[in-house]
C-alpha cells in the first residue's frame, strides 16, 4: 500500500510518501529516506523503488520532504520538519495498524548528513526513536574549508552562500573559519558521542564532501566502541558510481541494517 503527498505542515514541501506492507509481524519500525541535494533539491520520489521493495518484503518506508535552505529557512527548520514529520507518520501508521515505535534512517548526501544528525542529535527525544542509520557519503563536519574552496558543486562564492543558508547567515568566502563553532552544531561528528550503529559508504575521491571528516566521525565510533561499518569506495566521487562492489556491500549493509534493528 502506498499513500502519498501526506502532509506534516502548510508548506508545499512539507508533505511524505509512505509504503506499508500488506502481511508483517514487524508492525512498530520503519525506514525514513530523507533525499539528498545539497539541502536545496531532491525529493521523495528518490525512494520509489526501495519504498515497494522493502514493502514487498514486510517493512514500512516513509520518504519525506522537507523545506529547502534558503534565506527564510536554515538548518534548524529542517530538523524541525523531520520532526513533525516523524510525529505526521506515527499517527498516519496507527491509522492502518501500526505502532512505529522506532525507525532506521537513511540517505545520501544532504540526505546522509540528516541520517547521521538527526538521530545523533535528537536521539530518544524524537516522535519515533531512531535506532539506526544508514548513510552515503555524508557531510560529517561542516567547518571544513574545502566545501567551500575548490567544490566542483560551485565557486566559493556559491558555496560560501550555500553554507551560510544552513545557520542563517551571510559568510564571506575568506571569513569562513568565523563561523566554526555555529557550523559545527549542524556536524554530525559533534554528537557522535550519542550515535546509534552507523553503516557509512563514502568515496575516497569525492569532490564535495570531504571524505578525510567522515574517516574522523568512523574513528571516533570505533573509539567509542558503538557500532558500525565503513564501506570505502575507492574511486569513487560524490556519485559513488566508479566502485560498484563496493556498492553492492553497502546496500547488503542497508538491508542487514533493517533486519536487525526493525
Amino acid at each position: 500500500m502506498i499513500l502519498c503527498n501526506i502532509k506534516y505542515g502548510e508548506h508545499e514541501r512539507q508533505v511524505f510518501d509512505i509504503y506499508l506492507p500488506e502481511e508483517t509481524e514487524r508492525r512498530n519500525g520503519i525506514v525514513i529516506g530523507i533525499h539528498g541535494g545539497a539541502w536545496t533539491s531532491g525529493h521523495k520520489e528518490l525512494y520509489v523503488d526501495m519504498g515497494t521493495d522493502l514493502s514487498g518484503k514486510g517493512f514500512a518506508l516513509a520518504a519525506i520532504n522537507y523545506r529547502y535552505l534558503s534565506d527564510d529557512s536554515d538548518m534548524s527548520a529542517i530538523l524541525e520538519d523531520i520532526t513533525a514529520s516523524l510525529a505526521q507518520i506515527k499517527k498516519t501508521g496507527s491509522e492502518y495498524g501500526f505502532d512505529f515505535t522506532k525507525c532506521l534512517m537513511t540517505g545520501g548526501s544532504a540526505g546522509g548528513h540528516l541520517s547521521l544528525l538527526y538521530p545523533y542529535m535528537v536521539g530518544g527525544n524524537a516522535p519515533i526513536e531512531s535506532v539506526a542509520a544508514v548513510s552515503f557519503c555524508p557531510p560529517a563536519d561542516l567547518r571544513n574549508r574545502r566545501y567551500i574552496f575548490g567544490n566542483r558543486l560551485g565557486n566559493e562564492k556559491q558555496m560560501s552562500d550555500l553554507m551560510g543558508k544552513i545557520i542563517g547567515r551571510k559568510i564571506e568566502p575568506e571569513d569562513y573559519e568565523k563561523y566554526g563553532d555555529e557550523l559545527f552544531e549542524y556536524s554530525p561528528l559533534k554528537y557522535v558521542t550519542n550515535a546509534v550503529p552507523s553503516a557509512i559508504g563514502h568515496g575516497a575521491v569525492d569532490s564535495v564532501v570531504p571524505f578525510e571528516d567522515t574517516v574522523e566521525l568512523v574513528k571516533k565510533l570505533d573509539e567509542l566502541n558503538i557500532e558500525h561499518d565503513f564501506v570505502i569506495y575507492p574511486h569513487s566521487d560524490h556519485d559513488l558510481k566508479a566502485d560498484p562492489e563496493a556498492d553492492k556491500e553497502m546496500y547488503r549493509l542497508l538491508y542487514d541494517y533493517i533486519e536487525k534493528y526493525l
